[in-house]
């Protein structure tokens, strides 16, 4: 199956996979004194469950390269696709100008399986380096709501281990130490790493 990976900055309908609120209720937190910071772990934990999952879960727009391999079958990475939307999948070689490359058609030239993002292209995708160009909707208009859970026990576990470090976590560098806190609680929750193996991308 031909393999790809993302290009520029996708246009998407959000950046955390849960809410502040649905967080601060979690925590019985009512206050806003620890907005700011909640936040920061919210981002890291997305940031985090994407990396794991190895695909964005937000409804928008992807535009991605793929290198083919002689086969049939390209799985486009941010599935769900939007069958609503616009599609284009060129094809053509590392050699010539993307312009010249070939726009195949679905249903005519190609199928696709919406939900897990597959495209069957009888003719196979020719062999090359980032000879395959994709321009999709794809992701969640909805998040699941399982999906959604995992990223607040993520966020609720951080935020209770960060108050085992006297508070350290809340000092100006709270950014890039959410992000290293999101790792470290995520690779050692068998838990978590569980709930989230069925929105895992599966390399084919």
């Amino acid at each position: 199956m031909a393999g790809g990976s993302g290009i520029g900055t996708p246009t998407v309908a959000g950046d955390k996979l849960a809410s502040l609120d649905a967080v601060k209720i979690a925590l019985h937190i009512t206050t806003t004194d620890e907005d700011a910071f909640l936040t920061s772990l919210l981002l890291a934990a997305t940031d985090a469950i994407q990396r794991f999952c190895k695909r964005m879960f937000f409804w928008g727009v992807y535009t991605e390269y793929y290198d083919g391999d002689g086969s049939p079958y390209l799985r486009l990475i941010q599935y769900p696709v939007d069958s609503t939307q616009t599609k284009v999948i060129k094809v053509g070689t590392s050699l010539t100008s993307e312009s010249d490359w070939t726009t195949i058609v679905v249903k005519t030239d190609y199928e696709i399986d919406y939900i897990s993002g597959i495209v069957f292209y009888p003719a196979g995708f020719p062999e090359d380096f980032k000879n395959i160009y994709a321009s999709y909707t794809g992701g969640y208009r909805t998040l699941p709501y399982d999906l959604v859970q995992v990223c607040i026990d993520l966020v609720v576990q951080m935020y209770n281990l960060s108050k085992k470090g006297a508070g350290v976590f809340k000092s100006e560098r709270i950014g890039r130490y959410a992000y290293v806190l999101a790792d470290k609680v995520l690779f050692e929750s068998p838990m978590l790493v569980s709930r989230l193996s069925v929105f895992r991308r599966i390399e084919i």
